[in-house]
């Protein structure tokens, strides 16, 4: 190479260092006016969108426009903004704004966590988006029909995400209370004085309310282990309770389908199949309406074919015997299928989709798995919203629980009542049956169910009964959750707090 040749490598190397340097200075320049100006965007959308929601507030222009499932309670106002995949890197969100999501997309929860509620037309009460908007205690309603047609871009929407329920801000409304400022003035001052007085009036009621109320909300410990309650005496409950626990375990169908008095398959004899289905899935869905989207276990199997031979018709279509849970279910294919049809009615035609399903007695992996694909056969498919129990309520089913979860099921129920008189000699039928729940034995039983599931992806949740020691027992093993009557909820919260603040610090390494 001669020295010209090296001179003008060299200059050009300069040269493209420089052109590089410029080139970075001119990025950063450009990359902080378009901060500048996505701020100042944010700022005035911002700023628009509390003038606006203000003005929401003012007029109280909104009428009610669909609802869905409340899987993360509280009330918003907001404007809609619509995210899907390809815009939401370039949108700008805030807490003023309720998004609308379509489908789950890799980075959808970096936008969720700025904005002020979520909708969605898919998911469920256990969905990843539920349990996020929860935790950051972000409204969000699932399950909404149609959403993305319903609710256009930049709507001004109103949700109760504790009931589900979705408001939109009608403008026709602001445009009639505008003509009716067009009369008498002194007609309005009259009108005016009179609405004074009697705001006054409302106010003062609602202050004593709310006195009262916040005297009756009890202090609530958030716990790592879900607390359910029973379908003891739950209208007496206050809807605080109803809407803080885990959900209801059990809604027994069986029971329900007892109180008619009539064979279920005397309904179909007599061609009222469609009114009968009707029937028991509204009584389903009222009283999973009360729970605000905590799940609700519904339970088929706890009941004997000699039970539904007391009804009336009930010979004709039972036998004698005690055959009871998934076998009988098994055995009788017309009563299975109307059963599911009352399951399948609550949860897709009355959109109550926090329904979900425990089996009594499933006895063995083969019984499960034959009775799964009936379940599959009526419409009613396993997701995140619906999942799949089976209730371990007598001894030999504690030696095949790990066989029984190998059917690929969401997890086991431990009737730990029923699982105590069995060990102690005594008949799970003996309502007046005297047993302990403190026993060595029986809390060596529940270790063993706990080590054979530990390592699956089957949930437990054990039935206490209230029994403080049961408790504590299951808190120590680290199942999911805890079933106890609704007026114990607040205590058992508590007692369930402290022991796993007991349990943190004796693991803590100091």
């Amino acid at each position: 190479m001669t020295e010209l040749d090296e001179k003008i490598a060299k200059l050009s190397n300069k040269f493209e260092e420089f052109a590089k340097k410029k080139t970075l200075q001119e990025s950063k320049k450009i990359e902080k006016l378009s901060e500048d100006i996505r701020k100042e965007k944010k700022e005035i959308t911002e700023n628009v969108s509390k003038s606006l929601i203000k003005e929401s507030l003012k007029v109280k222009n909104f009428k009610f426009l669909t609802s869905g499932v409340g899987v993360s309670g509280g009330n918003k106002i907001g404007q809609v903004i619509h995210v899907n995949s390809k815009n939401f890197k370039d949108l700008v969100i805030s807490k003023e704004n309720i998004l609308v999501i379509k489908e789950i997309f890799p980075g959808v929860e970096n936008a969720m966590f700025l904005s002020g509620g979520v909708l969605m037309d898919l998911g469920g009460y256990s969905s990843d988006i539920s349990m996020l908007c929860r935790e950051f205690k972000i409204p969000a309603i699932v399950g909404v029909r149609n959403l993305q047609r319903i609710i256009k871009e930049g709507s001004f929407v109103k949700m109760d995400a504790n009931s589900g329920a979705l408001y939109i801000y009608d403008e026709s409304e602001k445009e009639e209370e505008k003509k009716e400022q067009e009369v008498d003035y002194e007609v309005v001052i009259d009108a005016q004085a009179i609405k004074k007085e009697e705001k006054k009036e409302e106010v003062k009621k609602e202050e004593k309310n709310l006195r009262e109320d916040f005297t009756q909300v009890p202090d609530i410990p958030t716990t790592a282990t879900d607390v359910y309650i029973t379908s003891k005496d739950i209208t007496s409950l206050s809807k605080y309770v109803l809407e803080n626990c885990s959900g209801l375990v059990f809604l027994d169908l069986e029971e329900l389908m007892l109180s008619e008095k009539r064979h279920p398959l005397a309904f179909v004899e007599d061609g009222q199949a469609v009114e009968y289905t009707n029937l028991l899935a509204k009584k389903v869905d009222s009283i999973a309406d009360m729970f605000s989207g905590n799940e609700i276990i519904l339970s088929l199997g706890k009941f004997r074919s000699q039970d539904f031979a007391a009804l009336t018709k009930g010979k004709s279509f039972e036998n004698d015997e005690a055959t009871k849970g998934v076998m009988r279910y098994l055995q009788n294919p017309e009563f299975t299928e109307i059963a599911l049809k009352i399951i399948s009615k609550a949860r897709n035609v009355y959109r109550n989709k926090n329904i979900s399903l425990a089996l009594h007695s499933p006895l063995s992996k083969e019984n499960m798995i034959s009775i799964k694909k009936k379940i599959l056969s009526s419409g009613l498919r396993r997701n995140s919203s619906f999942k799949l129990y089976a209730v371990i309520e007598n001894p030999s089913e504690v030696l095949l629980v790990d066989d029984i979860v190998d059917a690929n099921i969401d997890g086991l129920v431990i009737n730990t009542p029923n699982l105590a008189k069995q060990m102690q000699g005594l008949s799970p039928y003996d309502e007046k049956a005297i047993y302990s729940l403190e026993t060595s034995s029986l809390f060596k039983t529940l270790e063993t169910i706990y080590q054979k599931v530990k390592n699956t992806k089957a949930t437990i949740i054990g039935i206490t009964e209230n029994n403080e020691k049961l408790v504590k027992k299951y808190v120590e093993l680290g199942v999911c959750g805890l079933v106890v009557d609704g007026e114990k909820f607040v205590d058992t919260k508590k007692i369930i707090s402290v022991k796993e603040t007991e349990i943190i610090l004796s693991r803590a390494k100091f």
